[in-house]
């Protein structure tokens, strides 16, 4: 434990110098692991802090930001976990899925209308991920607004032919639209 903690003080004082060097990496390797081992052995504490290491390391990184806010969510520190979500919206400005995990959040809170803001702008460059079309049609679908809702899916199935769960979707909004 002490040579982990001397290697995390370590990197994190030489990532303000610059770009991470492959001792760098390896440290951020072995923590990712020891997080996972903390983890399975149920130790959450210690688990979600080396996350917030890694997630401090890198704000820019999905998997970092999602993994530690999921942990965040399931043991009920719930405003903890939004802070991690918008901190990656605000520092993510040029990827178009950046707000997906606040939205995913939002959603499972029953906050649907919050989710349109955050996935709107990057679902219109049509380089978002087909998550974001879906929990924004979802989000549209549950606040009764269900042309919004048909268009998200519609978007989805013109730019994912291949998404059969997409293209039954748009067709049960369909229905709710034609009445």
């Amino acid at each position: 434990m002490k040579a982990l903690s001397a290697g995390l003080l370590a990197l994190m004082m030489s990532l303000s110098w610059g770009q991470a060097s492959p001792s760098q990496d390896a440290l951020t390797v072995r923590l990712k692991e020891q997080a996972d081992f903390w983890f399975e052995k149920g130790d959450f504490p210690r688990a979600i802090a080396a996350l917030s290491v890694l997630f401090n390391l890198n704000p820019h990184g999905y998997e970092e930001a999602t993994d530690l806010g999921w942990m965040l969510e399931n043991v009920q520190r719930l405003d903890e976990a939004l802070a991690v979500y918008v901190r990656y919206t605000r520092e993510n400005p040029d990827d178009p899925d950046r707000g997906l995990p606040e939205a995913d959040f939002y959603f499972r809170q029953k906050l649907y209308s919050r989710v349109p803001a955050l996935l709107e702008t990057g679902v219109a460059t049509k380089r978002a991920h087909p998550n974001s079309y879906r929990v924004l049609a979802h989000a549209y679908d549950r606040m009764g607004r269900f042309r919004d809702s048909l268009r998200i899916w519609e978007l989805l199935v013109a730019d994912h032919p291949e998404d059969a769960a997409a293209k039954v979707n748009r067709d049960r909004v369909a229905k709710k639209v034609v009445g």
